[in-house]
């Protein structure tokens, strides 16, 4: 999980507190995503890892939701 940018002190705790995101389950949680959108024959969609975190934190880290 090289390709993330770290977040400031504020906003990790944030994200930590608001959007259910805990740094052990980032890898994991991208990885599944991203093997879910290469399995749909119909989806483009961007894989890399800043796109994939940051749409799981607009999803609050639901993957029902993602």
């Amino acid at each position: 999980m090289s390709q993330i940018r770290p977040l400031a002190p504020e906003l990790a705790a944030v994200a930590r507190t608001e959007l259910n995101e805990l740094e052990s389950d980032i890898a994991s949680k991208t990885i599944e995503l991203r093997q879910w959108i290469d399995e749909q024959p119909y989806l483009t969609a961007r894989t890399d890892d800043q796109f994939l975190v940051g749409f799981l934190r607009f999803c609050k880290y639901n993957m029902d939701d993602a």
